[in-house]
């Protein structure tokens, strides 16, 4: 029988790196001849801050049960979907691979779906440690062969592989730039002074650095820049004109804002909040140690001094980064690597 594989996703219409990495989970499963759906739980949701054709269907939520009651209940999950334009399914464990994000790893525990071969989408392993210790204490002291993980970077990997060994099955992949990122090449040969930030991510501090920067004199309040609830496109153009972006964030499984930074060649300033380590390969000079805002706050200074007597100065450093991103995290390079993977994902 052929295989379908069933990706879930919360129903969240604000811009995240993880929601979208699962919609191209489910574009690239498809590119390579699988049966792929995203899942959402309502017929009426649809993520509108990123342009997709992603394959979208609503699971029906009743179990494996074939009761009148159920059969109805059916009957009416199917035209709510079908008024919505949304393709309905039923599970079916015989040809059904789930994928569960870390923060659905409760659902592992269902007895819905202990019959089901399934993969732990893992995108950031702080939150999959986050989640319900029992389920992951199961998994650790069985041997599953009807689970596996799907690792989004190197620090996940070895997070997951430190924890459950080969009692799992293991796939390491990594995140990527959009290519929204990766086609920009009028990127301003002129960048403004300007700090750019992303609030939800380690606020306090950073907002602690700002007052510092501006109590001292080294920034006015349009030099500070906020990126919340920006369309992909906004982003893009923030990020191409400023000089800075200064990251404080503090549990990443990688941190693809930083990564979207240097590929518009901004300076990245800050810590690497774990997982980033392996983008600040070429950026040691501009990494700070976390929760220090003084040392932030000089380096800072010290940049904009040296901006101002040479506006091309960290030129080729800024061009290093961009090079190193488009040559390990774009999309085409994730995607050759995973298609080695197409097998194991159907537990062949």
């Amino acid at each position: 029988m052929a295989k379908r594989h069933l990706v879930f996703c919360r129903d969240i219409n604000t811009p995240s790196g993880g929601r979208k990495m699962l919609y191209w989970l489910v574009d690239f499963l498809n590119s390579q001849g699988q049966n792929a759906y995203l899942i959402h739980q309502n017929p009426k949701f649809t993520s509108s801050w990123f342009e997709h054709k992603t394959r979208i269907a609503c699971l029906f939520n009743y179990g494996l049960s074939h009761g009148f009651k159920d059969q109805m209940k059916q009957v009416l999950f199917n035209v709510r979907c079908f008024i919505k334009g949304v393709k309905p399914l039923t599970l079916n464990p015989e040809s059904d691979i789930l994928y569960f994000p870390e923060t659905f790893l409760n659902q592992l525990d269902s007895p819905v779906y202990l019959s089901f071969n399934k993969w732990i989408v893992n995108q950031n392993a702080f939150f999959l440690l986050k989640q319900n210790f029992n389920v992951l204490q199961k998994l650790q002291l069985s041997n599953d062969n009807k689970t596996g993980i799907l690792n989004f970077s190197k620090l996940n990997a070895e997070y997951s592989i430190h924890i459950f060994g080969n009692k799992l099955k293991q796939i390491q992949i990594s995140a990527f730039v959009d290519d929204i990122f990766i086609s920009e090449s009028k990127i301003p040969k002129e960048k403004k002074k300007q700090i750019v930030v992303m609030p939800r991510r380690g606020n306090i501090q950073l907002q602690g650095i700002k007052k510092m920067l501006q109590l001292s004199g080294v920034i006015e309040a349009n030099q500070w820049v906020e990126i919340e609830n920006n369309s992909q496109e906004e982003v893009k153009q923030i990020l191409s004109e400023a000089l800075i972006f200064l990251t404080f964030s503090e549990f990443e499984g990688l941190g693809l804002p930083v990564a979207e930074a240097m590929c518009m060649e901004c300076l990245v300033i800050g810590s690497p909040a774990n997982g980033g380590e392996e983008l600040f390969e070429f950026n040691l000079d501009f990494k700070i140690n976390h929760g220090d805002w003084i040392q932030a706050t000089q380096k800072i200074n010290e940049i904009f001094k040296q901006f101002d007597s040479n506006p091309h100065f960290f030129d080729s450093h800024t061009a290093q980064n961009r090079a190193h991103i488009l040559a390990n995290y774009t999309k085409d390079s994730v995607e050759k690597n995973f298609k080695n993977h197409i097998n194991q994902l159907n537990f062949l």
